[in-house]
């Protein structure tokens, strides 16, 4: 099934356009076809990558705290509990 676009680009977005056909020479629907090809491929990559998600969400590298926390965690916990 085809389907049939009609869109209006801003100035960036034409000329962005433009700079790609002059660097590809190929047309702008050639263009505009590998486009949508790249997003898609991007955004299927996205959802079978758990890690992307992850980091996607803000979660890694949210907390605050010791960088050398995973190597001397016990000195830190001793401090905590012993109210120091």
């Amino acid at each position: 099934m085809a389907a049939q676009i009609n869109a209006v680009l801003d100035d960036e977005h034409t000329a962005k356009l433009a700079y790609i056909q002059q660097q590809t020479q190929e047309s702008e629907i050639e263009t505009i076809k590998q486009a949508i090809a790249f997003y898609y491929q991007y955004l299927q990559e996205q959802k079978r990558d758990p890690t992307f998600l992850l980091k996607q969400s803000g979660f890694i590298g949210c907390g605050d705290g010791d960088r050398n926390l995973s190597t001397n965690y016990k000195a830190a916990l001793k401090t905590i509990l012993e109210g120091n």
